[in-house]
């Protein structure tokens, strides 16, 4: 849970510098907002491929799957070079105070936590057992 004194700092970042960082579930949470300020995306990695992303989490992301109750609409998008899938939202700033910005990081969160989960069962679909 966000504590008040975490979300202010991040307003104050974002007012600042445009982009800023935050760490929930473990993972770093990347806010960033353009148009003025009048819209934010947030950002955070899902999926770590390595060296590659497997078939079956190509797969997974091509059948555009939503996870949560539709409150907010992530996306997936798989970054090559980097062999990391990321998922992201992309918000409007009119009309979002700080309780409301702590709702969507949570909720934001949760969600990752499950197309981490969702993404992690798919890529071990594509080990390949080697007995001893």
């Amino acid at each position: 849970m966000l504590i008040e004194q975490e979300v202010q700092r991040l307003f104050t970042e974002l007012v600042q510098y445009d982009r800023t960082q935050i760490e929930l579930g473990g993972e770093v949470v990347t806010i960033t907002t353009f148009d003025n300020g009048a819209k934010f995306l947030l950002s955070t990695p899902v999926f770590k491929g390595g060296s590659y992303i497997p078939q079956s989490v190509r797969h997974c992301l091509s059948k555009g799957l939503q996870i949560g109750d539709g409150s907010i609409r992530c996306f997936p998008k798989i970054e090559e070079e980097q062999f990391t899938v990321y998922l992201h939202y992309l918000g409007v700033t009119r009309g979002l105070n700080p309780d409301r910005f702590r709702e969507l990081l949570e909720e934001f969160a949760w969600i990752a936590d499950e197309w981490r989960y969702l993404l992690d069962e798919h890529g071990k679909r594509d080990l390949i057992h080697v007995p001893l």
